[in-house]
């Protein structure tokens, strides 16, 4: 049985891995790709699991693939196909790139949503949207966004002023993940090699 009740959970692919020059959901650490670093983190957390992106990428059981479906690239077109496939009214967002998110963390963002539409952590002064609770409430505008052309979801979060936010500080955070380590994300060659330093 999962431990959060209520929520799905997917998992963003659908980046252009410009920086990296490679998919970073295949990109290896340590002999393990990204993406399965993270499934592994989120598959026992959750008992709806969705991968989004333009292609059909790694799976493992209990995971289902949705596919993005509109032109383009940006998180906001993943979060719209798949906040359309949840069977929950919530929806835990994390990007394949992000391996050392804990699960600790994740049942804080997820478990108490509180009535809030969003639930965002701030860390370093910056929103973490990658990383984020989500109400399906969010949808009709979330697409209206996207028909237009959207596709970033910090812009998203605060240009639609009728959504209830609450971030998490950076304070709340570090009694959670004293070092922040759930928010590396491995979007470079140097944040690859960094991150096999951070884990000899």
């Amino acid at each position: 049985m999962s431990s959060i009740q209520g929520v799905s959970c997917v998992v963003l692919t659908g980046g252009e891995s410009k920086r990296m020059g490679a998919d970073k959901a295949y990109v290896q650490l340590a002999g393990r790709t990204l993406i399965e670093r993270v499934l592994t983190t989120v598959t026992p957390l959750f008992d709806d699991v969705m991968i989004s992106g333009r292609d059909k990428t790694v799976k493992i059981n209990g995971t289902r693939f949705v596919k993005d479906r509109h032109t383009g690239r940006g998180p906001a077109i993943g979060l719209c196909a798949a906040m359309q496939e949840a069977r929950h009214p919530y929806l835990f967002v994390i990007a394949c790139d992000m391996p050392f998110v804990l699960p600790r963390l994740i049942k804080f963002l997820a478990s108490n949503p509180d009535g809030y539409d969003v639930v965002m952590p701030m860390c370093g002064g910056r929103p973490e949207p990658l990383c984020a609770l989500y109400s399906k409430a969010c949808l009709k505008a979330l697409a209206g966004r996207v028909e237009n052309g959207e596709r970033g979801l910090v812009s998203f979060i605060e240009n639609t002023p009728e959504l209830k936010v609450r971030r998490i500080s950076e304070q709340e955070l570090w009694k959670i993940d004293p070092d922040l380590r759930s928010f590396v994300d491995i979007d470079s060659s140097d944040a690859l090699a960094e991150a096999e330093r951070m884990m000899t």
